[in-house]
């Protein structure tokens, strides 16, 4: 994620997507600016600082001056009704 005036980019390299939000006009972040035509100046400057502020291996996700990030992976979504994700006195 990285931050530039009123916008604020986040970059998720697994599926190499990227969404941008206008954080002075919508705080709560729920529209994604990135494939708004007239914000693709602000996408290209923050994803330019992204790329340069990049370190500790995470500038593999680069080739060429482009992010590429890391391949999608396959959701294996499992149903679980039971108590297991849920919370209680013995987790404090």
């Amino acid at each position: 994620m990285i931050r530039g005036g009123s916008f604020k980019l986040i970059y998720y390299p697994t599926g190499n997507c990227r969404q941008l939000f206008d954080i002075e006009s919508d705080r709560r972040e729920t529209t994604d600016l990135s494939h708004a035509p007239g914000c693709r100046a602000e996408l290209d400057r923050l994803t330019d600082l992204l790329i340069q502020s990049l370190y500790g291996g995470d500038e593999n996700w680069v080739q060429e001056g482009r992010l590429v990030g890391l391949p999608e992976k396959e959701l294996n979504y499992q149903d679980n009704r039971g108590l297991v994700g849920q919370r209680g006195l013995r987790f404090v």
